[in-house]
């Protein structure tokens, strides 16, 4: 896989992270990337596994 591929498949795959690039020599050796995941307000637990009911 290339580089431009990666990019590519992050970027339709609305990848939501960060990339780490390694170079040696100014040549790119090394691409680590680190995922994250973005819960939405729905999926909020609290500390005993349940759904926290939101009071507004």
């Amino acid at each position: 896989m290339t580089l431009t591929d990666l990019l590519r498949s992050l970027e339709q795959g609305r990848f939501y992270g960060t990339l780490e690039l390694r170079y040696e020599s100014g040549r790119i050796v090394l691409a680590k990337r680190c995922e994250s995941l973005k819960l939405s307000e729905q999926d909020y637990r609290n500390n005993r596994g349940e759904a926290d009911e939101h009071k507004r």
